[in-house]
């Protein structure tokens, strides 16, 4: 379990997208008493669309989705912006090479507090 410190997040918006409904639910919760705006998305397909309406300051995402995956989400974001923050989370350290273009990786689970 790793501590995220999203006191550097504060007052700034952001886009979480997972497929599982329970996850985004209770991060959303954890994410508003400190952030100005969060914004959900099931998938990657999603998330582009939010992404375009709002612009987010920063992109939290799953990797293992339907639709468009995280890593498929994150090669896209920086193809449009490469200097869009963008972190993946994933419950496979294995995983986490495959994201070498995204800005940070967290490795579930995640310490709430």
């Amino acid at each position: 379990m790793i501590d995220l410190d999203v006191s550097i997040l504060q007052g700034r918006s952001v886009l979480f997208v997972d497929d599982e409904p329970h996850t985004r639910r209770a991060v959303k919760r954890m994410l508003e008493k400190r952030l100005k705006t969060v914004w959900l998305a099931e998938h990657g397909q999603e998330a582009l669309e939010l992404i375009e309406a709002h612009q987010p300051d920063i992109i939290i995402t799953d990797i293992e989705m339907p639709v468009m995956n995280g890593l498929e989400l994150l090669e896209e974001i920086k193809q449009r912006n490469p200097d869009e923050p963008v972190m993946i989370m994933t419950a496979f350290e294995d995983e986490a090479h495959e994201a070498e273009k995204a800005d940070s990786i967290l490795i579930k689970p995640i310490n709430r507090q």
